[in-house]
């Protein structure tokens, strides 16, 4: 796969693994590898792979299926990387036309030709619940992800000639819980109310 742009450029090579066991057991294995024509020769290439599974726990151990008690109980969870470049003109350092005939002008931002790329490293558990007739559906789910060699506009002394630099500068993490509850409390031939 290639990508390429007026002023970027990207080479791809994608893999992806996808098993699974009597509508019970799934595991995904994906990985990729970018080459970008925006980050240094030395740095240009970054690989992010992602695991993910899950289980149909009340299909697997034949449970909860008698008066429609449990309709569906699945634990799930996934791990990945996620690469990010960066714009072009950030490594090296260039000039571009002004408006006035055989002038030029220099970049506001000082060339990084150390810049590496963002790596995103997350991963997530959760659980589905549908239960009663599927009349009850709860989903909750926590995430961990954590940002390194995160690029960064960080501003400099004017004394160099320009405003700013692009550079990798430290990590952000978020992480958190996420649920949804949802039922419908009445259902009839002719009437039907959903609440979540």
């Amino acid at each position: 796969e290639a990508y390429i742009s007026g002023s970027k450029r990207i080479i791809s090579a994608i893999f992806a693994l996808n098993l699974g066991w009597k509508n019970q057991l799934y595991l995904d294995i994906t990985g990729r590898n970018d080459w970008s024509s925006t980050l240094p020769k030395d740095n240009c290439s970054f690989f992010y792979p992602s695991v993910s599974g899950s289980v149909a726990l009340n299909d697997l151990f034949e449970f909860g299926r008698q008066g429609g008690l449990i309709n569906l109980m699945k634990i799930r969870a996934s791990w990945a990387q996620v690469g990010n470049d960066t714009a072009p003109y950030r490594v090296s350092d260039y000039y571009s036309a002004t408006g006035f005939p055989g002038t030029v002008a220099i970049q506001s931002s000082k060339a990084n030709g150390n810049l590496r790329p963002e790596i995103v490293s997350s991963w997530e558990v959760g659980l589905e619940l549908r239960m009663f007739r599927k009349r009850f559906h709860l989903d909750v789910a926590y995430y961990d992800s954590v940002t390194d060699d995160l690029i960064s506009r960080m501003p400099i002394s004017y004394a160099n000639g320009v405003n700013y630099v692009y550079m990798n500068a430290g990590s952000i993490r978020n992480r958190g819980m996420e649920a949804s509850v949802s039922g419908t409390l009445v259902k009839t031939r002719d009437l039907q109310w959903k609440i979540g």
